[in-house]
């Protein structure tokens, strides 16, 4: 049996009445990474825990949990921020999850962030890009609709 769970009865009192038949580990040993995780666990913030300060599922719950009140991010300074940040995302690599960054001060969770900081909106801004594929593709039929000499020729012509 593939035990993801410490048993609660062995961490709050060091002993458990199931012995060898619990359905939970009893040491670190018997633990295994969980493998029939969503493509979408954890990657928002749970709305419950959030409003209310804590959460009927716990540690079982879908969604992030931050220590801090996210609701209103301006209060979080980017240095907690970032550690926030790197703790969730531990907790979900531990948990199995596929997804690598946990982003709460530009995000909602394991999503793109909602802005970006501006040098990277320099190095890369979508509009531009999209700018420079529309041109390129212009390019290339330009090229497939000229003859060896570098004239043109209508595909109504032939």
């Amino acid at each position: 049996m593939k035990k993801t769970e410490m048993c609660r009865n062995i961490i709050m009192y060091q002993h458990c009445k199931y012995g060898d038949s619990c359905s939970y580990a009893h040491n670190a040993d018997e633990l295994v990474a969980k493998t029939h995780l969503p493509s979408n666990y954890k990657t928002k913030l749970c709305s419950q825990y959030q409003n209310e300060g804590y959460c009927m599922y716990g540690q079982r719950c879908q969604f992030l949990h931050s220590i801090y009140d996210l609701r209103d991010k301006a209060k979080l300074s980017y240095k907690r921020g970032l550690a926030e940040e790197a703790r969730l995302t531990l907790q979900r690599i531990q948990q199995g999850s596929d997804c690598i960054m946990v982003n709460i001060l530009k995000g909602k969770g394991c999503v793109a962030p909602e802005e970006r900081l501006p040098i990277f909106e320099m190095i890369y801004n979508k509009e531009d890009y999209k700018a420079e594929l529309a041109r390129k593709e212009q390019e290339r039929m330009t090229k497939t609709n000229s003859n060896s000499y570098g004239n043109f020729f209508s595909k109504s012509n032939n």
